[in-house]
């Protein structure tokens, strides 16, 4: 799940200097993609009840972390890890995600409703 899309090209109205290296298309949050996001893709998914979708985005999670070491970021075009390794709120959301996919439900209270559909 990419930070923003589309991405904001240098010469375009919403381009700032200040967005120098970090801030470049496809890098942190300027589509970068981040398996934190991703967590919540997956979630939300599930609770809406697409299932299989849930579970082609949960693969698709699964290889990022794993291409890198729950990294902070990915680029948001070859998905190569970078920022900080090692992050908890992107190695949590990934185990939250695995659970609502094994659930088939998003645990109580998340979101502020209910877990179940029915």
């Amino acid at each position: 799940m990419r930070s923003l899309t589309p991405v904001v090209e240098p010469g375009q109205p919403d381009w700032r200097d200040y967005y120098g290296m970090l801030n470049l298309p496809h890098h942190y949050h300027n589509g970068g993609v981040w398996p934190f996001i991703g967590g919540f893709y997956v979630a939300a998914l599930v609770r809406a009840g697409r299932l299989k979708d849930a579970e082609r985005a949960l693969d698709r999670l699964t290889a990022l972390n794993r291409a890198g070491e729950f990294n902070e970021w990915h680029h948001g075009e070859t998905c190569k890890p970078m920022g900080v390794t090692g992050q908890a709120w992107s190695a949590g959301m990934y185990l939250f995600a695995c659970e609502c996919v094994r659930r088939s439900e998003v645990p109580e209270g998340f979101f502020g409703i209910g877990g179940s559909l029915g």
